[in-house]
């Protein structure tokens, strides 16, 4: 459906580009994907493009566009420029302003030509979906060459969770989206479920945990109001995981390796750290010494203010920065009131 007619290579652009960027290990294809994108965007642009304005003047572009204006002021200010420039130019100029815009344009191109919202709707959904479930094949095969290297799971607490809590974004989309397509899919899906568990027990990932509810809300919230009927909750698809979940605990009851899983859940949740005098704390100390105009963006100038305080700050629990662990302080603390105000925005424009 997606690729036939005049336009599929438009929605192809679309379909490579999002399926491949949140996959580890694959850098070569997304650099393919992004070249073929820009050329999609150009392309589209040459047949004219009446409506160029929407693209930027909306809430989610326009509230980008002040997040990015900000964060350019804490390169300013920065100490180390160059440094701080350098961090902002895949994460802010590329990924937030430039591949959003592309996409757009590649998008509004399918508009034109017939295609109807909901079939680009169906189509940005499959496309996340594989992208989600080719980034949680990533993550079980990296645990599956570790165990089978060392003959048990990951002793590091903090083993690729950052990757595991982004595929577990858009995981429960996968396992609704891609189940309909045959038998074959859904024991595909449910396989990759129960691996999910043994990634979610031994992640330590908050985020792993809030994406994958989150996640579910949402699409809860979605059928709730019969936005779209035909991704309807299967029940037994979800009643599988907890009840998969209540039989991998039972059978390792009495075991070393429950009292491992739980531990490692205890931990997952654990704010000890960040509360009071640690990361959230002791970031909001650094920036009320320069709450006004912060100490300029990225890493490493956090790094080096939070450093040179700590000598004067024996409470804190981190005796050396490892960063602010929350987006709002640490935007504030590279660029002072601007961003706050900056990311307070970029929240309500989405």
């Amino acid at each position: 459906e997606f690729f036939s007619g005049p336009e599929r290579l438009t929605a192809g652009a679309i379909f490579f580009y999002l399926v491949t960027q949140e996959v580890s290990g694959i850098p070569l294809l997304r650099s393919l994907a992004e070249i073929f994108l820009l050329l999609i965007a150009l392309y589209e642009l040459s047949r004219g493009f009446p409506e160029w304005r929407k693209l930027v003047i909306n809430p989610v572009y326009a509230s980008a566009l002040l997040f990015v204006a900000s964060a350019l002021f804490g390169c300013v200010i920065s100490p180390l420029p160059e440094i701080s420039f350098d961090e902002l130019k895949t994460p802010l100029l590329k990924n937030m302003l430039l591949a959003p815009l592309l996409l757009s344009i590649a998008i509004l191109g399918l508009l034109r030509h017939d295609w109807g919202a909901e079939r680009i709707a169906r189509l940005l959904l499959i496309s996340l979906a594989v992208s989600g479930l080719g980034q949680l094949i990533w993550v079980l095969t990296i645990y599956a060459q570790h165990f089978i290297a060392v003959g048990k799971l990951p002793a590091d607490p903090f083993f690729h969770r950052y990757k595991v809590s982004a595929a577990l974004v858009v995981f429960p989309f996968a396992l609704l989206s891609l189940q309909s397509f045959s038998r074959l899919w859904n024991f595909l899906m449910k396989g990759v479920a129960l691996g999910l568990l043994l990634v979610i027990l031994t992640s330590n990932a908050r985020g792993a945990w809030l994406g994958l509810f989150a996640s579910i809300g949402y699409i809860y919230l979605v059928n709730r109001k019969s936005v779209n009927a035909e991704f309807k909750f299967d029940r037994k698809t979800l009643l599988f995981t907890p009840v998969l979940l209540g039989l991998v605990l039972f059978l390792l009851n009495g075991t070393v390796m429950l009292d491992t899983f739980l531990a490692k859940v205890a931990q997952g949740f654990d704010t000890s750290q960040r509360m009071g005098h640690g990361t959230w704390g002791a970031t909001f100390d650094l920036i009320m010494q320069k709450p006004w105009l912060g100490y300029g963006y990225g890493d490493a100038t956090h790094t080096a203010a939070y450093n040179a305080l700590a000598p004067n700050r024996p409470e804190w629990f981190f005796r050396e920065s490892v960063g602010a662990h929350n987006s709002i302080l640490t935007h504030w603390v590279a660029a002072g009131i601007f961003g706050l105000f900056a990311i307070l925005a970029l929240y309500a424009g989405f």
